[in-house]
């Protein structure tokens, strides 16, 4: 993404949100017959209805919701990104699981159609299974019903992947607001080296603050990442790391203990995550 991703609370009535619902039911009328907007009716503004607008820049470029089946199960609708392949869905979701915990849910359905395989695909990829068609689609061939479970912090392998690629994208384009969006509020970093903790930050506004400053460091640098590995909630990485510190730095800003400007860094290391709710919670980079 070339601009930061953000998340907001919204309304399905919002002017923002409006032409994006526009562009989804034209999408699905297009390819499915129907646009959906039936299932989407009567919203109500209580902090059991969720709706969740997704930024780049200016540009509104994707959207999700939950409304109440029951008192602990919520339906996922309405979930649209503008541009493909670029997480914003992924973002979506992960924000819209969020919101629901924290309003009580502790499950989510969603219906979508049997021949939209990608969209099958994507949701079977973060964690939802198959369940029996229900309410208005019971009995119904041509619709495919999934729901997850909200109890549980873990994420699937294939979203911890893209979850942590999206972060070491965001690191390398020196992107502080991209890579924050991949955070849980209370996430915690670590710098090991030798087996000792040399640096930490808790919190997102610690870690965006650090990130900040760490920026005019480097003239340029990247993660390349050599190998992933997934067990139990837990995403471990090898990494290359090529970089080349600032000739210059601004008022204030200093190079950390070791580091000189002008010079080239070239180094293997790995990198250890853990989630929860969807969302990146402990960082250790360790060298």
């Amino acid at each position: 993404m070339s601009c930061p991703l953000t998340l907001f609370a919204s309304h399905p009535a919002d002017r923002q949100a409006r032409p994006l619902l526009d562009e989804l039911s034209a999408q699905l009328g297009a390819r499915f017959g129907g646009d959906g907007r039936d299932s989407f009716q009567n919203w109500v503004d209580d902090n059991r209805h969720i709706f969740l607008l997704a930024l780049s820049g200016k540009e509104v470029v994707g959207c999700g919701a939950v409304r109440p089946i029951t008192d602990s199960v919520g339906e996922v609708k309405r979930m649209y990104a503008k541009h493909p392949g670029q997480g914003i869905g992924s973002m979506v979701l992960a924000g819209l699981e969020a919101s629901a915990r924290r309003a009580g849910y502790t499950e989510l359905w969603l219906e979508t159609r049997v021949a939209n395989a990608e969209a099958c695909r994507f949701y079977e990829q973060r964690g939802y299974q198959r369940i029996e068609n229900y309410g208005k689609y019971t009995g119904r061939a041509n619709a495919a019903c999934f729901g997850k479970r909200l109890d549980s912090a873990a994420v699937t392998e294939t979203y911890a992947e893209q979850l942590v690629g999206l972060y070491i994208e965001a690191y390398n384009d020196i992107e502080v607001a991209d890579m924050v969006a991949c955070l849980h509020p209370e996430v915690t970093f670590e710098n090991v080296s030798a087996g000792e903790v040399t640096f930490r930050t808790e919190g997102k506004a610690a870690f965006a603050a650090q990130a900040e400053q760490a920026k005019w460091w480097f003239m340029e640098r990247n993660q390349h990442i050599k190998a992933f590995r997934f067990e139990n909630n837990r995403a471990e990485i090898d990494i290359n790391y090529f970089a080349i510190t600032a000739g210059a730095l601004p008022e204030g800003v200093q190079l950390p203990a070791g580091l000189a400007t002008s010079t080239i860094i070239e180094l293997t290391g790995r990198s250890v995550f853990t989630f929860r709710d969807g969302l990146i919670a402990t960082i250790q980079d360790i060298s």
